[in-house]
């Protein structure tokens, strides 16, 4: 795993770097979006329904890595409804999920938004709370493994939760779910959990990042793929240093 997303990341960065736009229209590798209404840039001028926004984190991550987004994420979307479109799949998202070189995953922010009004005015039952959160865990581990089962190729990208209300909503309604996505193995996490906790990057009581915020998350999901590059390759370097300098060493 470590080995292909190495060279992965390493192809995009030489792709983007080196490669003139205009030729790089034809054939470029595919950044697909899997997540809700944050992913389709939702609440960000000009945004029309059905169209994700040019502007979104999606389009900026995609832009930057030269790579041509494309997007199946949906506002309003649930855990729950991403398990089921990934479950069942239409031939889009199967022919999407097949050609992908990057999937951005993205979700669980309308499993709990229900439960906001609770959550800010202090009236949430505990009960309620565990039960909706175990579900969220649940979905989110199911959907993971769809897609490194059945995608292996694909490098996935996936984001902790983000408190779109700081100061006002403990950061530990979603510390159960975050915890899972950084703990889990074969693809690369992206705090914007830890990115966005201390920014302004949303109009209260809209919980959808504006401007700002979204160049935040592409800004998290970029530093996060270069920094996995410079581990990986640091560690390939060593593991080469530790098979072959004593065969280079001089001999006495």
């Amino acid at each position: 795993m470590k080995r292909r997303m190495l060279s992965l990341l390493l192809a995009l960065s030489i792709w983007a770097a080196f490669t003139p736009p205009a030729a790089a229209d034809a054939g470029k590798p595919v950044l697909l979006a899997l997540g809700d209404s944050i992913s389709t840039g939702y609440g960000l001028p000009g945004y029309v329904p059905g169209q994700p926004h040019e502007g979104s984190f999606v389009n900026l991550a995609a832009n930057a890595l030269g790579m041509t987004p494309v997007s199946f994420a949906i506002d309003g979307l649930t855990s729950a409804g991403l398990l089921a479109m990934l479950e069942d799949p239409s031939a889009a998202l199967t022919a999407a999920l097949e050609t992908a070189a990057v999937i951005s995953l993205q979700i669980g922010g309308n499993d709990l938004l229900r439960l906001a009004p609770l959550i800010l005015l202090g009236g949430l039952d505990q009960a309620v709370f565990l039960q909706v959160m175990d579900n969220l865990v649940i979905n989110w581990l199911k959907i993971i493994e769809i897609i490194q089962t059945n995608h292996p190729a694909a490098v996935i990208i996936a984001q902790t939760l983000y408190n779109p209300y700081p100061g006002l909503a403990d950061g530990a309604y979603f510390e159960a779910l975050n915890i899972t996505i950084s703990d889990g193995a074969g693809y690369i996490t992206a705090d914007v959990y830890a990115a966005l906790d201390k920014a302004h990057v949303n109009v209260f009581p809209d919980p959808h990042p504006n401007v700002a915020g979204h160049a935040v998350i592409a800004q998290t999901m970029l530093d996060t793929v270069r920094i996995t590059w410079i581990q990986e390759a640091w560690e390939y370097v060593i593991r080469f240093f530790c098979r072959f300098a004593p065969r280079l060493s001089p001999r006495p």
